[in-house]
């Protein structure tokens, strides 16, 4: 039985940064990403879906993003999902957006290689 967990961070990403963009104090991380899912048509038993989703960043993460990240780099992000708005005269756009309170780039391999963890 899945459960909604009203406050604090339940939402994990591991997605790849395509643009990002800077609005006053915040940044806004589009990325790109997919999922698992199983089917038992495909012959692997499994079906990938793609999606895109913008991660909102406030607070101390704005300058870890605009020192250490760049378009390409691939991301952990753990965080809440939430709607924001984009107004306009005349109208405006809810939409959702994760707001990110971690973020880990997944360079992590590179220093702690799996096959070597397994063997000491």
């Amino acid at each position: 039985m899945a459960s909604y967990i009203p406050e604090g961070s339940h939402s994990y990403h591991h997605l790849e940064i395509v643009d990002i963009r800077t609005y006053d104090d915040k940044r806004f991380i589009k990325c790109k990403g997919a999922t698992f899912h199983r089917d038992f048509k495909n012959p692997s038993g499994f079906r990938v879906i793609h999606y895109g989703l913008t991660v909102k960043v406030v607070g101390y993460l704005v300058d870890y993003v605009d020192f250490e990240l760049d378009k390409g780099d691939k991301i952990f992000v753990i965080g809440y999902p939430e709607d924001d708005f984009f107004r306009r005269e005349g109208y405006s756009i809810k939409f959702p957006i994760l707001t990110a309170e971690s973020i880990y780039k997944e360079d992590y391999l590179k220093y702690f290689p799996r096959q070597q963890i397994g063997e000491q």
